[in-house]
């Protein structure tokens, strides 16, 4: 590890883990810290946080989220640059990631209805067709996310389950105003949402319950740069042959440390799975492992090893 933490750093990055929102009071009541300590350890950690979050649940907003994995031709700095710059001009495009492995380009991007999406795929098709030799098109069915489990020894907390159904919520000015702010900064306090939005502290109090009730705000994410634990981020795309073997795969998914995230999709893959390890042998391991749990489930597997993300819109509904 190349960042020393202490067991109360440790400790700190577990409650943020849960809830990044939680004050530094709070933190220090659970640690046996004072607040002004918890403040000062929370700006050491600062350095090792890739970004932050507000947990949006798009699907709630009426989204559906499509990924479509890509294989590019002749993919340098050249090619990238001209991708981020087609991208970035639509506002669906929730971002882009560069990969290596079979496919080396990921684009995510949320639409209200397939005319959206065929008009969203089909200006990029149109504008890289010469350098795209194969193309996979993914419709999230239900999605899984979990913290930062590599921090825990063992008791992992509950993940997040985001499933596409349900109710559609409509947001107001108000919500728009605050979330684009949480997007941004999750420990934005009250007081300065307010300021910013020129709305009452109460009526961003009440905003803030009434989204987190209705499931529209999923929680406040703490995102960690992985790198500083001597990680690295690998993605498994895995093809499916026993749909009734569903739930018990993915409640052992959901039992692996590594497992960062993982998504149920509707299309040529059956499921995405983000995971953290050390090398990729010990990634080759975890794979043997499920292959020797679920061998009459597993059909194919596509490692995907994550590179970076080269552009990230988290104003795509706003």
């Amino acid at each position: 590890m190349k960042f020393k933490l202490d067991k109360k750093d440790i400790e700190i990055l577990k409650i943020l883990d849960r809830n990044f929102r939680t004050q530094f009071s709070a933190i220090g009541k659970k640690v046996g810290l004072d607040k002004n300590s918890v403040r000062l350890r929370f700006q050491k950690l600062k350095e090792i946080m890739s970004h932050n979050t507000a947990g949006i649940n798009n699907k709630i907003l009426g989204y559906a989220l499509v990924k479509i994995f890509y294989s590019i031709d002749y993919f340098d700095k050249n090619i990238e640059e001209k991708i981020i710059d087609k991208l970035k001009k639509h506002p669906k495009v929730a971002y882009a990631a560069r990969h290596y492995g079979h496919y080396n380009l990921e684009i995510a991007l949320f639409v209200k209805d397939f005319d959206e999406l065929d008009s969203q795929i089909s200006i990029f098709n149109e504008k890289f067709s010469k350098i795209i030799s194969k193309k996979e098109i993914e419709i999230v069915v239900k999605e899984f996310f979990f913290g930062n489990n590599f921090l825990y020894d063992n008791n992992l907390p509950a993940g997040n389950v985001v499933e596409y159904k349900g109710e559609k919520k409509v947001l107001d000015k108000a919500d728009h105003k605050i979330i684009s702010i949480l997007v941004d900064n999750p420990r934005e306090s009250i007081i300065e949402i307010s300021n910013k939005t020129y709305l009452s502290p109460k009526t961003v109090i009440s905003h803030m319950k009434a989204m987190e009730k209705s499931g529209i705000i999923s929680g406040y994410f703490m995102m960690l740069d992985y790198s500083k634990f001597g990680l690295n981020p690998f993605k498994i795309l895995i093809q499916t042959s026993n749909l009734a073997e569903n739930d018990k795969f993915e409640k052992h998914l959901s039992s692996i440390k590594n497992v960062k995230h993982f998504s149920r999709l509707l299309g040529f893959w059956d499921y995405e799975i983000d995971m953290l390890y050390g090398s990729i042998l010990e990634l080759q391991e975890q794979i043997e492992i499920l292959k020797h749990l679920f061998p009459n489930h597993i059909k194919k597997i596509e490692i995907v090893s994550h590179g970076k993300r080269i552009l990230t819109n988290r104003r795509y509904f706003l």
